[in-house]
């Protein structure tokens, strides 16, 4: 073999090296990505808990839910504007203003 068949050989090969290494890297992407989708926790039927707040985008509470009430809060003072249940015995609901 010549000093250029030996040349030609070497860059060839190098060039299936970099082919190879680009589909290998491309299958180890895949199958993590495969792996991650399936590792996910899946979406509940159900939501269940005591109490629930809906936050706004600066994290404030602007509705709360709970066992007994309904409060849709105020979103500066973070005080309930409109109540709506067992605010007490006698009182089923309560519309609130400032004043």
């Amino acid at each position: 073999m010549t000093d250029v068949e030996i040349v030609v050989r070497l860059e060839q090969l190098e060039r299936e090296n970099r082919r190879l290494k680009r589909v290998g890297i491309a299958a180890l992407l895949a199958i993590a990505s495969i792996m991650l989708l399936a590792a996910a926790p899946p979406v509940p039927q159900k939501l269940t808990a005591h109490e629930f707040e809906v936050l706004d985008s600066s994290g404030r509470a602007t509705v709360s839910i709970n066992d007994r009430m309904v409060n849709i809060l105020d979103p500066q003072s973070g005080l309930p504007r409109i109540a709506i249940g067992d605010v007490t015995p006698a009182v089923r609901g309560q519309w609130l203003k400032d004043g």
